[in-house]
């Protein structure tokens, strides 16, 4: 799992074919664009965000194939993913 998720965060850290998962209440990602900006910077083939159901999330254009999940649903991943082998 990578922390990328904020363009001034990458650390020049490929994620080649990797699902890059963020949050929108952790850390200072609120945006799903600066999570893609990031998520292509780092050159992920995907992005998984993470937000409040009550959050309005304007109709833009991925830049980046993304889903969007609740808060509950990316925990139970994030849980998953590090019980998981890589």
């Amino acid at each position: 799992m990578c922390r990328v998720c904020k363009w001034e965060n990458w650390l020049k850290k490929l994620a080649n074919e990797t699902i890059i998962l963020c949050f929108s209440t952790l850390g200072p990602v609120q945006f799903i664009e600066e999570a893609q900006a990031a998520a292509i910077r780092a050159n992920a083939s995907a992005l998984i965000f993470a937000a409040s159901p009550t959050r309005q999330l304007a109709e833009e254009v991925d830049m980046i194939p993304s889903v969007r999940v609740d808060i509950l649903h990316g925990t139970r991943i994030r849980n998953y993913l590090a019980r998981s082998p890589t």
